[in-house]
């Protein structure tokens, strides 16, 4: 934490060299709360899926109850890949969840990030593959709209395809998995059964949480004078986090960041304006969650004593 913050000050003080003003002297009060709460919304839907989740285990909890529980997992978040929220489960002192249950949900959480990111981010592709100038990216830059269409149909149909063919590839899985790794087998089977239970539920939701923080991205960015459509925002914020995930850096530093300001320079954005616009998203999207996570964990251990420490 002490080094993203550093890492973040060393920005805004590069930043300040230029001759932007910085953005915070101008933010307005509002935009902030508007932001802020656009990604508490993101929290709250991912805590009612965590706890829906939770009732497969015979774990039912009352809705503000679990929605403490999950907000102080976010204690963890600063972990290589996240890893650390794999604990959430195993958190609440009556009836925790088994290592396995705990990491089966913590699985299931990550693939329904990722799916829905993915689908976010793919109107930011189609807008990069055929918008980017052919100097830079050879022949990505001659491509029409047709083409775009034509990309977008091939990936629908290979969506499509594999979700038909999904008993066939699971069967494979399977026995690949009881060979080879039985302990990651048994993880994955539970992760999948959570998946399977009300998918277009949990789906539908996850795409509105992550689509909630795009949207604050948006509002920040239209604060600062960058001009970017809703949509646009929302799948450059889901290509940075993936490409955070992908670094396993810890809650994805440095890679999401370098990413997010990349894509916003790419674009037309000022380079300090796309930097301070970026650190202030983190400020929210990450660092937000961590310090609720902080005061829920608190809370909960030393006033409800809900949460066990060991």
């Amino acid at each position: 934490m002490a080094l993203a913050v550093s890492l973040y000050g060393l920005v805004m003080w590069w930043t300040h060299q230029s001759d932007q003003a910085l953005i915070w002297s101008t933010l307005h009060l509002e935009v902030l709360a508007t932001a802020a709460l656009l990604c508490s919304v993101n929290y709250v839907l991912r805590g009612w899926r965590w706890q829906r989740w939770m009732v497969l285990y015979q774990r039912p909890l009352p809705f503000l109850q679990a929605l403490r529980f999950y907000v102080a997992g976010f204690v963890f978040t600063p972990t290589p890949g996240n890893v650390g929220e794999a604990v959430r489960g195993m958190l609440p002192a009556a009836q925790p969840l088994s290592v396995n249950e705990s990491w089966s949900i913590y699985a299931a959480e990550r693939l329904a990030d990722v799916m829905a990111l993915g689908l976010l981010a793919l109107p930011a592709l189609l807008l990069l593959f055929s918008g980017f100038p052919q100097t830079a990216w050879g022949t990505w830059g001659t491509w029409g709209a047709w083409d775009v269409w034509i990309l977008l149909a091939a990936f629908s149909a290979l969506v499509l395809g594999l979700w038909m063919l999904r008993p066939v590839i699971w069967t494979l899985i399977n026995s690949m998995g009881q060979k080879l790794f039985p302990k990651v087998k048994a993880v994955i089977d539970q992760a999948c059964r959570c998946l399977m239970s009300g998918s277009p539920v949990w789906a539908t939701s996850t795409l509105v949480a992550w689509g909630c923080q795009g949207a604050a991205l948006w509002y920040l960015c239209r604060d600062a004078q960058i001009q970017l459509d809703l949509i646009t925002c929302i799948g450059f914020y889901a290509l940075a986090m993936i490409g955070g995930a992908l670094s396993l850096l810890p809650a994805g530093l440095g890679g999401m960041e370098l990413i997010l300001t990349s894509l916003l320079v790419a674009h037309g954005a000022d380079v300090a304006a796309a930097a301070q616009v970026t650190v202030l998203i983190r400020l929210l999207t990450l660092w937000l969650a961590v310090a609720l996570g902080g005061v829920c964990f608190l809370y909960s251990s030393l006033i409800q004593k809900d949460i066990r420490l060991t």
